[in-house]
């Protein structure tokens, strides 16, 4: 079955796979489905289980690849969209990687509307990876289609509205049930395949000696920010 464990440090060998999404839309049960077992804590709460960047290290002799690296970002919605690209950005330079070989933002088909929250957090993706890397390294995966039968051609709907409308460019893959190991290993395993590989956009800026508050994802979020704060002070008046 191989092995799964928190990894402590990041080699040139392993394949990097950055887990982004909303809170509550099975990242850390897709680690486990990976891992085959309980690697990754989960909660049927409205509280997010993830409140610290973790990366967990997968080797097996069926993902047919070199050791795989899932990292566990906290979930948005009960944290600040660009507070939560930020603490990825540092974990990345804590790690000294400013390369992934694929990026998976989840997303819950069985939300009835897009959200703001959504919006902000699939537009920042732009800047954080690149626009290159949202056609060659990006996978929407949309989680709890268990209950398809009962809305299928709803569900059909607004996962064609999010390919041609929210989320266009990228792949898309579907996940049944939380930490099902089947579905979790083969996504990950075709992920792994066909995406090149991303320099991401952000730390290229960066090395290039740009703050993190010069680049385009630091200006986008701060200027996202002051937008709210104006708002809110118009609507506390």
């Amino acid at each position: 079955m191989g092995t799964r464990k928190v990894a402590t440090f990041i080699n040139s060998r392993d394949k990097v796979i950055l887990l982004i999404g909303p809170t509550g839309s099975w990242k850390s049960s897709f680690i486990n489905g990976v891992g085959q077992g309980d690697v990754a804590p989960v909660t049927n709460s409205v509280h997010p289980c993830t409140k610290v960047i973790t990366a967990y290290r997968i080797t097996s002799p069926d993902l047919d690849t070199s050791p795989v690296v899932l990292v566990d970002t906290p979930g948005f919605g009960t944290e600040n969209v660009f507070d939560v690209y930020g603490r990825v950005v540092e974990w990345l330079q804590d790690t000294r990687i400013d390369k992934v070989s694929a990026i998976i933002f989840f997303f819950n088909i069985t939300d009835n509307r897009f959200t703001n929250e959504d919006s902000k957090a699939w537009t920042m993706l732009e800047p954080f990876c690149g626009e290159e890397g949202i056609h060659t390294a990006v996978t929407v995966l949309t989680t709890q289609w268990h209950e398809y039968e009962k809305q299928k051609n709803m569900y059909d709907t607004r996962e064609d509205q999010l390919k041609k409308k929210f989320m266009a460019g990228c792949r898309y893959k579907r996940l049944n049930c939380p930490g099902e190991p089947a579905t979790a290993f083969t996504i990950t395993r075709e992920v792994v395949q066909v995406s090149p590989g991303c320099k991401l956009h952000v730390m290229s800026q960066m090395a290039e000696g740009q703050l993190y508050s010069q680049t385009d994802l630091g200006a986008a979020g701060e200027a996202a920010k002051k937008k709210e704060k104006g708002l809110h002070k118009l609507f506390s008046r």
